[in-house]
């Protein structure tokens, strides 16, 4: 999943589970679109037990600043098996303190 950090001041966040089974996740970071092979990996892939709670997560995009995040769902080591995926995400604005 593709999305788009526009201006430097942002967070993203994600909730992500599975129907049945769990599931690879991973986030990457790329300067320009479409280039997620030379991404830069912000989450390590890891196999959460998103099939019995949420997994959520958050990550301040104001480091890196303007680019693409890519949140990755993989399903290799068990290609037998479908999967099916429930996410929700949202890019907020950082609030600034007094």
């Amino acid at each position: 999943m593709e999305i788009e950090v526009e201006r430097d001041s942002m967070y993203l966040s994600w909730e992500f589970f599975t129907l049945k089974n769990r599931i690879t996740f991973s986030l990457l970071y790329c300067k320009t679109r479409g280039d997620r092979a030379n991404g830069e990996v912000i989450v390590s892939p890891y196999k959460p037990e998103c099939c019995l709670c949420p997994e959520h997560g958050s990550h301040d995009c104001q480091s890196r600043g303007r680019g693409f995040y890519y949140l990755v769902f993989g399903n290799l080591t068990s290609k037998i098996k479908s999967k099916t995926v429930v996410y929700a995400t949202g890019l907020h604005a950082l609030q600034e303190q007094a």
